[in-house]
């Protein structure tokens, strides 16, 4: 795999001030079918195939099995980021200089792009009241299907497109509506009756009748189960797996395209996703740990999800910079930060997470 130096150089520059940084929104797609396959030689696929494996049972054995505080997801998060600098300069080695800073690119433009995603997984979780050991089996489905998803994508992503545009405008509304049912949740959203009772369930009731269980199989943490007269139901558990799969399909497209237009070689850019989806999954648990740690950040919440929702809707009219939406992200969650951290130490006391963190703030 070989490409002039000079080339490759100015065609990285381009990503990094055309993609991130865009004047005008540009695409180059194309559906490539089974031959996503020939853009790298088997021995790639191979490494890139044992490496997923070696991480996954890692993330199973390893960081589900540690307690679940923002200690360990913040090493987590850590730990996958340097796996996936590490997997870079093998490729680095093994290639060339410029196919590893087109996957350290791929790898960048990936995190940022999905950054909005965790929120609307947040959502999903907190909506159906997941309990807190079944949050990590979801999560951990929901990333392999996240791979699969983007393999399928790689082939199809031009027809995808095409079919994907009447999808955003109720799916932006359904995320306004909820952006603001979040900023006005309260305690009487912890009662399971009134989850029996939220629309979707009703839904599904209506559809599976007695094949749904409208709860959590939380000694088995099983997604299917058998019910007292023999037959197989369905619990809520995938239900969650279901919406975490849907709404990756919709932001993964947003990811696909950018980086089938940014980056020649499919198995770089598919590569790169793959790692960080395993970072993204830790990123999603510090993200879950500071809403719960700080009391303003439901209202960051709300405005995130309002501005994603119409970001959605008005994406023929409106093109952002992917580091536009991933700095409002993060500014939004400083000042939320930043002010629920105030109200406390005005309370006299510290912020402290249902996990047991405390914030290193010293009342005054």
């Amino acid at each position: 795999i070989t490409e002039d130096p000079q080339e490759a150089m100015k065609r990285v520059q381009d990503v990094w001030t055309k993609d991130m940084f865009p004047a005008t929104s540009q695409k180059r797609d194309g559906d490539e079918g089974l031959n996503f396959f020939k853009s790298a030689p088997p021995t790639e696929w191979l490494i890139l195939g044992s490496t997923c494996a070696i991480l996954s049972m890692v993330d199973l054995l390893v960081w589900q099995s540690l307690p679940d505080t923002f200690t360990v997801h913040l090493s987590a998060l850590c730990f996958w980021i340097c796996m996936a600098m590490a997997f870079c300069t093998l490729l680095w080695y093994r290639t060339s200089q410029c196919m590893a800073l087109d996957w350290f690119t791929g790898y960048v433009l990936e995190w940022i792009l999905s950054m909005d995603n965790l929120f609307v997984f947040h959502l999903v979780l907190s909506t159906y009241k997941t309990p807190p050991k079944l949050i990590h089996k979801a999560v951990f489905i929901g990333i392999i299907g996240a791979v699969l998803i983007r393999m399928a994508f790689f082939m199809v992503v031009s027809t995808l497109l095409h079919i994907s545009y009447w999808i955003r405008i109720p799916f932006g509304l359904l995320l306004i509506w909820s952006g603001v049912e979040a900023a006005r949740g309260n305690d009487e959203d912890d009662d399971p009756e009134a989850l029996k009772e939220t629309f979707m369930v009703r839904t599904m009731r209506w559809m599976l009748g007695q094949r749904l269980m409208e709860g959590y199989d939380e000694k088995g943490n099983r997604m299917f189960v058998t019910g007292g007269n023999g037959q197989l139901q369905v619990t809520l558990l995938f239900f969650v797996v279901f919406c975490l799969e849907a709404t990756d399909v919709l932001f993964a497209l947003d990811s696909v395209s950018a980086k089938v237009a940014q980056i020649p070689d499919q198995y770089i850019a598919f590569s790169s996703s793959v790692l960080a989806m395993y970072g993204l999954r830790a990123m999603f648990f510090i993200v879950k740990d500071l809403v719960e740690m700080f009391e303003l950040l439901q209202y960051g919440l709300c405005l995130i999800l309002v501005f994603i929702g119409i970001e959605l809707i008005l994406a023929n009219y409106i093109h952002l910079a992917s580091t536009t939406v991933c700095i409002l992200i993060v500014s939004v969650f400083a000042v939320c930060i930043t002010g629920s951290a105030a109200v406390k130490c005005g309370r006299g006391r510290h912020p402290v997470s249902a996990s047991g963190t405390s914030c290193s703030i010293v009342s005054q």
